[in-house]
């Protein structure tokens, strides 16, 4: 499984930062150090610094970042660090007219003192004392390494930053950071504080509004705090683009952060940017080689420009350095993109034989689509058995759904839609109303006034997941409910559905090329497939086989639930359609077999069957 999923860590704020845990193995490079920065505590009368306590350990990470083979994250115990190798704690103390600040600095897992020191200050030396301790850490850490500077220069707005920081709700924390904005506007901790906060409390308008207050001051902000608000403004307005511009001058401030160098691969890889995401992930990779999650990214990025062989071996290190069931996963799901599927299926099986949970079971899944993929019925029907009775066993309440799914991929839709309706009738289940939006779906096509029946049998959605699902069944029943959608993305991909569905096929492929023009790379499989779909039937058969390439799909689990039953089997008549154009007669046959294994009794879309009975006989 891929870990570029959803994609970029937009939270360039927050307790600081998000650093994978990976297995220590040995290497000649020198380890990269992580630190863990424990709270600090205040002796002082009266507990008068409490508020310099509390922004200290922030305060470090963010004059540290980018430090060369440092990783500074604030922790309540080294403990919640895995793989730390030092931890800092320390406390404040005001006496005669002076601050003094006490580093302890231990060495781990020995947990061995490895430094002592005593920073003192004159009683409003509150600043010297941040960037005093983040030069002792320097120097005993990483010697030379150019420490970031200090984002905030006023003590009101210092004290107010603190309270931010420990505020115990969304609401108070934005009310904190907004003050220490207003009482220091030089201050980009705080502009970015306010920002997040006001994404997470208010949503996309109220954080818009802090970053419009914030570009204001932009020029007297340190380059971190300026990249990081642009970066936020990005997402935020869903300008890919302009996000990787961001991440690019994040990366070049801090070239010695590996996570930062990943960040940036990541959202070159929702532009399609692959080999130059392939680059930033080996910095990062250079950066810190026991990073597991970024040898398992790299190989995804390998794979989605078609260097296989080069993902396979990405993937080979990354087992190395994750005992989980996910470097199996991932290696099945590289040699199923790579149309090899007996070994993908021999990796999926590898990986639900160590942990039959992991993913709810969805490596069995992908390992009976590998058969099918294959044409192989007999083994695909295997796989599926064992896979509904072992998530039968586990109490899993979707097996039913699956089941139901899968008939109807495998050619049995009156069986599957008798499943669909026993389960959408009984009122009281969770997923009733998803059944029933399944079952619409699925009908769309062959049985519009059927599907919309169902349509009108659902009670009004509140929650949203219902929401969603009746509005992909809506699209082929009543297109009508798509336009006054607000989601510019989901009206899009709602509206390539709904022509697909109605058989308008030239009018569905300009739909799903837009779709691919707004879908970032490495989840846009089903949209390369049903564009090529859509593109064959209307007889544009090089412009379809353009469109898929020399890769076969993956969909991630949502876009099984809403995408299957078009993509599969489809996928093999559009290849043999295309291998039968090119005058690949032997593998055109074997496809137009493979097809017909699963065509059943479904609604034939496209008047495919006859078509495939009659050219697997020439």
């Amino acid at each position: 499984m891929s870990f570029n999923k959803f994609l970029l860590l937009t939270a360039a704020f927050a307790p600081l930062l998000f650093f994978p845990s990976c297995r220590r193995t040995p290497q000649e490079r020198p380890p990269i150090r992580r630190l863990a920065v424990l709270p600090f505590e205040d002796h002082s009368v009266r507990a008068s610094h409490a508020w310099l306590a509390r922004l200290l350990p922030f305060s470090l990470g963010r004059q540290l970042a980018g430090a060369p083979g440092l990783q500074v994250v604030e922790a309540r115990s080294s403990a919640s660090l895995p793989d730390a190798t030092h931890e800092l704690s320390g406390f404040f103390l005001a006496r005669d007219g002076a601050l003094e600040a006490h580093l302890f600095l231990y060495d781990l897992p020995s947990h061995k003192l490895a430094r002592h020191q005593v920073l003192s200050a004159p009683a409003a030396g509150w600043r010297d004392l941040l960037v005093s301790s983040a030069r002792f850490l320097s120097s005993a850490l990483v010697s030379g390494a150019q420490l970031q500077p200090l984002g905030v220069t006023q003590e009101s707005a210092a004290r107010r930053l603190a309270e931010a920081l420990s505020a115990n709700s969304v609401q108070l924390a934005e009310d904190a950071f907004r003050a220490a904005s207003e009482a220091d506007p030089a201050c980009g901790w705080c502009w970015l504080g306010w920002a997040e906060t006001a994404a997470r409390r208010g949503g996309r308008d109220a954080a818009l509004s802090a970053l419009a207050a914030a570009e204001k001051h932009r020029a007297s902000l340190d380059p971190l705090s300026q990249h990081n608000l642009a970066l936020l403004a990005a997402n935020l307005n869903a300008d890919s683009r302009a996000a990787a511009a961001a991440l690019e001058k994040i990366a070049a401030a801090a070239p010695s952060d590996p996570l930062a160098q990943a960040r940036l691969a990541e959202s070159l890889v929702a532009l399609r940017e692959y080999s130059k995401a392939v680059r930033y992930y080996r910095r990062a990779i250079d950066l810190d080689p026991r990073a597991a999650a970024f040898w398992n990214s790299l190989a995804y990025a390998e794979a989605w420009q078609g260097r296989f062989d080069d993902a396979l071996k990405a993937v080979a290190r990354y087992a190395e350095l994750d005992a989980s069931a996910n470097p199996a996963d991932s290696r099945g799901e590289i040699l199923m993109m790579a149309g090899r599927f007996p070994e993908a299926f021999q990796a999926f099986d590898e990986s639900y034989r160590k942990d039959p949970m992991f993913n709810n079971g969805a490596a069995l899944e992908k390992a009976a689509l590998c058969w099918l993929l294959q044409g192989d019925s007999r083994r695909t029907a295997e796989t599926l058995a064992r896979l509904i009775e072992d998530r039968a066993r586990a109490g899993d309440r979707t097996v039913e759904l699956r089941r139901a799914r899968w008939e109807w991929l495998t050619g049995q839709s009156a069986l599957a839609r008798e499943r669909f309706s026993r389960l959408a009738r009984e009122a009281s289940h969770p997923l009733a109303p998803i059944a029933s939006s399944m079952l619409a779906l699925r009908l769309s096509a062959s049985d519009p006034s059927a599907a919309a029946a169902i349509l009108r049998t659902l009670a009004p959605a509140r929650d949203p997941m219902y929401q969603l699902y009746s509005l992909y069944a809506a699209s082929g029943a009543n297109p009508s409910l798509i336009d006054p959608l607000r989601d510019e993305r989901l009206r899009g991909e709602l509206n390539a559905l709904s022509l697909t569905l109605r058989g308008d096929w030239p009018r569905a492929a300009a739909a799903w090329n837009t779709v691919l023009e707004r879908s970032p790379g490495g989840s846009d499989g089903p949209y390369h497939e049903l564009l090529a779909f859509c593109l064959a039937r209307a007889g544009n058969i090089e412009q379809a086989a353009a469109a898929l390439g020399a890769s076969w799909p993956l969909l991630h689990q949502g876009q099984m639930e809403f995408y299957d039953f078009l993509v599969y089997p489809n996928l093999l008549f559009t290849r043999a359609e295309i291998a039968r154009a090119q005058g690949r007669m032997d593998e055109a046959r074997r496809l137009y077999d493979a097809f017909l294994q699963f065509a059943g009794d479904r609604a034939d879309l496209a008047q495919q069957a006859a078509r495939a009975r009659a050219a697997a006989r020439l």
